[in-house]
């Protein structure tokens, strides 16, 4: 009892018709009164938002069920094709040598992109960041404005598409569930548009709406071809990494794709094209004396989200 009354799944706000929150102060996960409403001929006109099982009265509810949705469930085409030239822009990085980039214009080679208007059917049609804001402006209307919370009575699993609450600006976001501490109910998630990871509250996870997911995933994994850290074990200083970090912070860079991996991760050349001369961040990079130059081809060292990259992020960009 002392758990269910401590726990961040237990709220008046979510069981206002309950007698036992409203005597207690707390409501028993093991007793869930069914929705008085359902069976109406009018029928529940909170649908699927209603905190209560959709049962008929006694009914023996064992569990409640939701449809969840994994990586597998959505067509992720966001992946240009080898040796063409994109718009990239970095939005989480780890290292160096390894980083998370989205593309504003598309994945479609540059001297083939012609325009970036948007089409008359919302986000569907549209390319880069404009996409992903007008699907980000529509979950954030859709989940900060919800009356009732979700009332899950099972855990995310890992491998769980989820909407969470990021900590920095408590704004929601499509993330992936990678580890989960059921014992202090919280969540690692990584978020699937930018490619950070953080670990959440459950408070701060929402059951994502299937038309959410229309739109591929943005963030791409990638790595720098030509340069590794000047360290025998491959460790990038921290004066490399900010040095990185200031150097491409903001900018829309220019990139070559030298490799496609199979899990859609790719290795690129980098240039940055703000100023009078185009650079080459990796040639920047070995004359600063942060990395040294390879011929080796790197292999994805973890698949999007997998519980093994556990590197801290030095910047992350919201879109």
């Amino acid at each position: 009892m002392v758990e269910d009354h401590l726990s961040n799944r237990n709220t008046y706000a979510i069981d206002p018709d309950d007698p036992g929150v409203a005597t207690t102060g707390h409501a028993s996960y093991e007793e869930k009164m069914p929705c008085k409403f359902f069976m109406t001929p009018e029928g529940c006109w909170r649908g699927q938002e209603c905190p209560f099982p959709h049962v008929a009265p006694g009914s023996v509810v064992t569990e409640e069920h939701r449809e969840v949705f994994s990586v597998e469930d959505v067509e992720n085409t966001v992946c240009p094709a080898e040796n063409s030239w994109v718009a990239v822009e970095i939005t989480s990085l780890y290292n160096p040598s390894h980083f998370y980039v989205t593309f504003p214009f598309g994945t479609r080679p540059l001297q083939h992109f012609i325009s970036n208007e948007l089409s008359d059917d919302g986000y569907e049609g549209s390319i880069g960041s404009e996409a992903l804001e007008l699907l980000m402006e529509e979950i954030n209307e859709d989940y900060s404005s919800s009356v009732y919370r979700d009332t899950d009575l099972v855990g995310h699993a890992c491998g769980e598409i989820v909407v969470a609450q990021f900590s920095d600006d408590d704004l929601w976001y499509r993330a992936k569930v990678i580890d989960t501490d059921m014992e202090n109910e919280k969540v690692e998630v990584f978020y699937m548009d930018f490619g950070n990871t953080e670990w959440v509250s459950e408070s701060r996870l929402r059951t994502i709406k299937k038309h959410y997911l229309e739109l591929p995933f943005q963030a791409v994994e990638c790595f720098l071809a030509g340069v590794e850290a000047t360290s025998e074990d491959g460790t990038w200083t921290r004066e490399g990494k900010e040095h990185f970090s200031q150097t491409t912070d903001g900018k829309v860079l220019f990139a070559k794709v030298v490799k496609r991996f199979s899990n859609c991760a790719i290795q690129v050349q980098l240039y940055d094209s703000s100023g009078e001369t185009d650079v080459n961040i990796a040639d920047a990079l070995v004359e600063s004396g942060y990395a040294k130059r390879t011929t080796d081809t790197v292999s994805p060292s973890s698949p999007k989200g997998n519980q093994g990259l556990k590197e801290k992020i030095v910047s992350w960009v919201p879109g």
